[in-house]
């Protein structure tokens, strides 16, 4: 670490995240480095003079050591200015260059010449003229040129360089507005040349922002053409504008309500091996880095396996764990998708975390010693995932000579499954604490919900599957290998999960509730079973994509970013994932067992900080004969609607 007179004083105690909800990004992180910075260079997918609200501590200082920001976003177009570009585009290179210009003499336009009844937002287009006018601010637009032709230009990454020649480098969801800054729920990665091991990223981001910054064979930049700069001149003031007023201070987030989280840690740290049994969004992960800094604050481990199912679960842990181990010195290794460092870990365990998929876990296990598993927590995130038939034939009796078994989960018993359920206690331990939907939604940390049933019934192409059914089960009987209780459910409820009257009701409810796919998932049973959806929701004119089995993370990406609408899947997104502007989530097919259901349900109750007053709705089918085929043993439908009914009733209490 360099010497402290090199790096502000402000600075030296920055963290290497900030995420909205636990910071206020604009004045925790952008204006407080703003305000010691020569030299800004940032790409983003938008910028809007709204970002000035979390510049202005800085602009002074800006102006006294002659500093520059240099911006290289991507113009935000309206649907017909899109359709005019992609025009222009088919025409003629003179015509696209043309109408590129022509777009941003009106975006430079609008956002300086404002005439907003709002005295704020004037003295804002003042301040940005000002800046673009004196030459501190040179702003760029860029388009990104993709295989299928124009295509959004979304980077969104920063570096700042101090006057004592430090560097300081971002990355993250974040763009340059006031909503990413302020309102939106946002994340940024920070990295300081003064800490050890971080100047390379920095670096990286820097030769990033350099290629991109006059152009490249697969990114368009265009400058303000020298009319646009005429324009902001005359319109700009003489001197520097005073800057606009801060924006309103952030309340504090309240712990009170998050206070199951240290009754939990207490309850592991006393229990040492068992299962927090958590709501989705309640804090699992959070919860349990918690213990992991309580036992290496204790010197109790030396080493962490963090171990859990699919590629995007398994990145958000590496995410969460990546800063906590920079802090305190540990390797963060990882063994899951094309990651194989994780590997070596039983040689290099030593003060490192793992992040490991679950079936390389019994590889790695039983490469340990007796000793190093004694310092070591196993942490297992989803460990209902842990009582597949493969994890009981590969982890039996391993977890024992573990220091410390952590398991996660909203739903860690597997319902229907008895043997998988006692072989997750008997490996990892009992459930030691529950926090369940009803107490996250009265204490305010899940949302309200609406429930909407949409009734059905079985045609006769269904009743004919459901005979087929009958049918081959008596061909078993008398072929003397008769079908079990459990593939005759399986089989009858892939007809019902598929009956052909639900894609239709479906249909017409979204067109009478189009709002409903605002930020939606669709939740199919399998691949084809979704495909007739796309042409309902290509009529509506509503973004979309599928993600399956075979399609890439960045689908997941994209639509929790807000590019999409919505999002048609099966059970892939089911689980862990945090997608806090989900509003809506459609059981077009639903599991018998309640444990997906509350998984799913889960996805879209989280709060978002972007919208205080979310109210999250839930849409569900049931068969219109559900309540009657047993009065005595309803119907996995029936049962279903029952709870979700009455769940949806509880409201926050104040």
């Amino acid at each position: 670490m360099t010497n402290e007179y090199e790096v502000p004083a402000s600075l030296c105690e920055m963290k290497a995240r900030y995420r909205s909800g636990e910071d206020h990004l604009g004045r925790d992180f952008f204006a407080r480095v703003l305000k010691h910075a020569t030299l800004y260079d940032r790409a983003a997918g938008y910028f809007s003079s709204g970002a000035l609200n979390a510049w202005t501590g800085g602009v002074p200082g800006l102006a006294a050591r002659n500093a520059k920001i240099r911006l290289l976003v991507a113009p935000e177009l309206s649907p017909g200015d899109r359709t005019a570009l992609q025009t222009a585009i088919e025409t003629s290179l003179e015509a696209r260059e043309h109408t590129e210009e022509e777009l941003a003499h009106r975006l430079i336009d609008a956002a300086i010449n404002a005439s907003s009844p709002n005295p704020t937002d004037c003295e804002r287009a003042e301040l940005l003229a000002w800046l673009i006018a004196s030459g501190m601010l040179e702003l760029r637009f860029a388009w990104f040129q993709g295989p299928g032709g124009e295509e959004l230009y979304h980077e969104k990454f920063g570096v700042f360089t101090l006057a004592s020649g430090q560097r300081i480098s971002f990355g993250g969801s974040a763009n340059e507005t006031y909503s990413a800054h302020a309102v939106n729920g946002e994340r940024i990665d920070v990295f300081r040349s003064w800490m050890t091991g971080e100047e390379n990223r920095i670096q990286s981001h820097a030769d990033d922002f350099a290629a991109s910054w006059d152009g490249s064979s697969y990114i368009r930049v265009r400058e303000l053409s020298e009319r646009t700069l005429k324009m902001v001149r005359e319109r700009a003031p003489r001197d520097r504008p005073t800057p606009p007023p801060k924006d309103l201070p952030v309340p504090e987030p309240t712990t009170n309500k998050w206070r199951h989280q240290e009754e939990a840690v207490e309850s592991f740290l006393q229990a040492r091996r068992g299962i927090l049994e958590m709501a989705t969004g309640t804090g699992k992960t959070r919860t349990a880095i918690k213990i992991l800094t309580k036992l290496h604050e204790t010197n109790e481990v030396d080493s962490a396996i963090i171990c859990t199912n699919g590629n995007d679960l398994l990145d958000q842990w590496h995410e969460e764990i990546l800063d906590w181990c920079a802090q305190r010195g540990w390797s963060c290794m990882q063994f899951y998708r094309k990651n194989v460092d994780g590997s070596s870990f039983p040689v290099l365990c030593d003060k490192s975390a793992l992040i490991t998929s679950r079936r390389n876990l019994h590889g790695i296990v039983k490469r340990m010693t007796f000793d190093q598993k004694q310092r070591t927590i196993l942490i297992h995130d989803e460990v209902h995932g842990l009582g597949e038939p493969s994890s009981q034939g590969s982890l039996r009796d391993q977890h024992a000579p573990f220091a410390y078994t952590l398991g996660l989960s909203a739903t860690p018993e597997r319902e229907y499954d008895e043997v998988s359920t006692n072989f997750i206690k008997n490996e990892v331990g009992d459930v030691i604490f529950q926090f369940g939907l009803e107490e996250a939604i009265e204490r305010g940390i899940l949302v309200e919900f609406d429930y909407h049933v949409i009734e059905f019934d079985l045609t006769e192409g269904d009743k004919e599957r459901i005979q087929k059914v009958y049918a081959k089960k008596a061909a078993r009987a008398r072929e003397g290998r008769p079908m079990s209780r459990e593939e005759v459910w399986i089989e009858l409820a892939r007809v019902y999960k598929t009956a052909e009257e639900k894609m239709p009701s479906l249909a017409d409810y979204l067109k009478s509730h189009p709002d409903s796919l605002d930020r939606c998932i669709i939740f199919a049973e399998t691949k084809e079973h979704a495909e007739p959806l796309y042409e309902v929701l290509h009529g509506l004119r509503r973004t979309y994509s599928q993600y399956f089995d075979t399609d890439e993370s960045s689908v997941l990406e994209r639509f929790a970013r807000g590019d999409l609408d919505c999002l048609v899947t099966c059970h892939k997104v089911s689980q862990g994932i945090d997608i806090p502007g989900l509003r809506t989530v459609i059981l077009l097919s639903s599991s018998r067992a309640l444990l997906e259901t509350i998984q799913r349900l889960g996805r879209c109750l989280r709060t978002n900080p972007a919208q205080p007053d979310k109210r999250a709705l839930v849409v569900d089918f049931c068969r219109s004969d559900a309540g009657e085929a047993n009065a005595d043993r309803p119907t996995a439908d029936a049962t279903r609607v029952a709870w979700l009914t009455e769940l949806s009733t509880i409201k926050r209490k104040p």
